[in-house]
């Protein structure tokens, strides 16, 4: 696999035994998925035409659940995609455009974990605990408030 210079990939990631690579150029996301015997493949594609950029790195979030993917990033919006790179829902795209009040209201995901079988998310600039409900599949559940100290 070669890929041009102006691409962005995010680390590996491993879901279900299988190991992906996320890749950006322009507007589209390639999901890549690499097989143990090295070989890698197109897993699946997709454009997110409603932002200025995606740039991929190490602080890129990606969530798995069995039917789709959450991915989120300062650059581009929480987004939630079909195995089949269907967009289904994305959190308040308009913050991302080139405009300076949008951008001081982005929502992206700062930090996420796993208890219990439940994915949880904290927003960045945000005091809240989110659970992403799958049932619902496009959405956050359970608000939760917690004072965080330093």
């Amino acid at each position: 696999m070669k890929l041009s210079p102006d691409t962005y990939i995010s680390p590996i990631k491993q879901f279900q035994h299988k190991i992906f690579l996320f890749a950006s150029k322009e507007l589209d996301v390639i999901v890549y998925q690499i097989h143990l015997d090295k070989q890698v493949e197109e897993h699946l594609r997709f454009s997110m035409s409603h932002v200025n950029k995606i740039k991929m790195d190490h602080k890129t979030t990606f969530i798995f659940f069995n039917d789709f993917i959450v991915m989120s990033d300062a650059n581009f919006p929480i987004t939630f995609v079909s195995r089949e790179g269907k967009i289904l829902k994305t959190i308040d795209p308009q913050d991302f455009q080139n405009k300076r009040e949008n951008a001081l209201c982005k929502k992206w995901i700062e930090y996420h974990f796993e208890q219990n079988g439940y994915q949880y998310v904290i927003w960045d600039k945000n005091p809240y605990l989110y659970r992403i409900d799958p049932k619902k599949r496009v959405g956050f559940g359970q608000k939760r408030s917690f004072n965080f100290t330093k």
